[in-house]
């Protein structure tokens, strides 16, 4: 056991009550009210009260709160000033200390640097360390007070407890006064205090000395047949590390099996997956452990990858097969241009305004298809587009239905992809309105919510059942004849989801025979 080690403990528990003791001394608030003979003013008692709290406050923050069982300060006029929720002191605390032999000793020599009485006193029936020091004035030349504490013998006791298991040990004050032991030897310890020797009756002793609080710390340790029993610690040391090294062998041998064979397979199922074999390997869910889990998450991300990989492809084919088409559905602009110029100045000659109305809206549509499908507009702008085509409709249905815009206009600014709206109100035209035979009406609407453009395109045509929403939402192409771009639902909702994600898009809500609505849903932007 080390002895040096256990006593620089002691020391360092105690250097923290010395600490606690200076702060308590040497606050001014303290040091100002014990030069007082009474608190016998408001003012005084509101400061007395004020340095017990303070008194009170520096004991609860302490490292060894736990260890003080009470405390307070005093001066030879008789005032006192006690620590609250502490044990109780009483009016004997007082005069014990007064007249104690350690307050003369410290009154004749209160310069010393550890003012701590060792020697124990009794205190509600218990074994307790007292602890004194003086408090000087404010101008420090004098002292004022002092400082009492009692603290509890467990202040030492538990770090010496922890030691109890090793050895039999005692604490023993310089008047030879013993304040803590563990006797496992059943000796006599006072016999052994006046033995020089560092043997007696059979056993070992050793001891340390705490000079600052003049306290020796002893350990006691039973005396064996040295030759013997070293010859058999020896041999026992040899054998345990034998086995020890032997064991350690195996143990390795075995984990090298155990653990780099499976990494291999794993390695090797690894460089398949990066040369495109996403392939299931059963045999790497079938290892230990949790590096056949290891095995399993491999394989299944394995799966992933071959799946995402299908899903680009198809994504990519998609979009091709969608340019393609807007590519062959383009007609030399140029020519139509130019006919449709003519056309304009013949019917404005002949003063025939409706064909000269008709003519502008066929030239600005064919203008905006000849672009690219996936520019993004503004709303306004998509607004004309379709208006262009709904002057075009009016006049071929003859004013057969109504189109009423219900978009905030303070929306018009927002961007939307090209030839969205107008491809919706030609389905609602063709499938809704026409079918009906009566005069139908068209509606838009709009709502901003979580960051989201919604805009519906309502019509009260003749509705759609659940199996020809699922029709239109699955085919990949239009057959009305009528539809001037051949761009329906499915390519708009492709289109919608290319650019803004698979989170966006349209979706469709209708009652056969009643009416149908659908509703684009798209990122605000600027």
């Amino acid at each position: 056991m080390n002895v040096s080690n256990l006593s620089s403990q002691i020391d360092i528990r105690l250097s923290n009550l010395n600490d606690l003791t200076l702060l308590i001394a040497n606050n001014q608030s303290i040091q100002n009210i014990i030069g007082y003979e009474s608190l016998n003013n408001s003012f005084l008692k509101s400061s007395g009260i004020e340095a017990q709290k303070i008194l009170t406050n520096y004991i609860d923050s302490s490292i060894v709160n736990k260890y003080v069982k009470k405390a307070m300060i005093f001066n030879d006029d008789g005032l006192i000033i006690e620590s609250i929720s502490k044990e109780q002191g009483y009016l004997d605390d007082y005069k014990n200390v007064i007249t104690s032999e350690n307050y003369k000793l410290l009154q004749e020599n209160p310069q010393q640097l550890y003012q701590l009485i060792s020697e124990p006193v009794v205190s509600s029936g218990k074994l307790c360390m007292p602890v004194l020091k003086p408090i000087y004035s404010l101008s420090n030349k004098y002292i004022e007070g002092w400082l009492y504490m009692e603290m509890d013998l467990e202040i030492i006791n538990d770090i010496l407890d922890s030691y109890k298991s090793y050895t039999s040990l005692f604490v023993v004050t310089k008047e030879n006064k013993i304040i803590h032991s563990n006797n496992y030897c059943n000796i006599d310890y006072h016999n052994l205090i006046k033995s020089d020797s560092d043997t007696f009756n059979g056993y070992r002793i050793k001891s340390y000395n705490i000079d600052k609080y003049g306290w020796q710390i002893y350990t006691v340790e039973e005396l064996i047949n040295i030759d013997m029993e070293t010859k058999n610690m020896i041999s026992i040391f040899y054998m345990t590390v034998g086995i020890s090294l032997l064991a350690g062998l195996l143990i390795f041998i075995g984990a090298s099996n155990i653990i780099t064979q499976p990494i291999k397979l794993l390695k090797t199922r690894i460089k398949k997956i990066s040369s495109k074999d996403f392939s299931y390997d059963a045999e790497t869910e079938n290892l230990h452990g949790e590096i056949g889990e290891i095995g399993h998450v491999i394989n299944e991300m394995a799966r992933d990858i071959e799946k995402l990989l299908e899903q680009s492809i198809e994504m990519t084919n998609e979009k091709k097969n969608f340019e393609i088409a807007m590519l062959q559905s383009q007609v030399n602009p140029h020519f139509l241009y130019n006919t449709l110029n003519s056309i304009h100045w013949m019917a404005t000659l002949q003063k025939n305004t409706g064909i000269c109305r008709l003519v502008d809206a066929l030239t600005n549509l064919l203008k905006n298809m000849s672009k690219s499908f996936s520019d993004k507009v503004t709303l306004e702008e998509e607004l004309r587009l379709l208006d262009d085509y709904l002057t075009i409709q009016s006049i071929r249905y003859m004013e057969s239905f109504e189109f009423v815009n219900n978009i905030d206009s303070s929306l018009y600014n927002k961007k939307i992809v090209k030839m969205t709206l107008q491809p919706l109100v030609e389905n609602a035209i063709f499938h809704g309105i026409e079918p009906k035979g009566k005069f139908g009406t068209i509606t838009l609407d709009s709502q901003v919510k979580d960051n989201c453009l919604f805009i519906t395109v309502t019509d009260d045509g003749i509705g759609m059942t659940e199996y020809d929403i699922i029709k239109l939402t699955t085919k990949t192409k239009e057959t009305s004849k009528g539809s001037i771009n051949g761009i329906g639902y499915y390519n708009v909702n492709l289109r919608l989801k290319l650019i803004y994600g698979d989170d966006y898009g349209l979706s469709i809500k209708s009652e056969f025979s009643k009416y149908t609505t659908i509703t684009i849903k798209i990122p605000i932007e600027e």
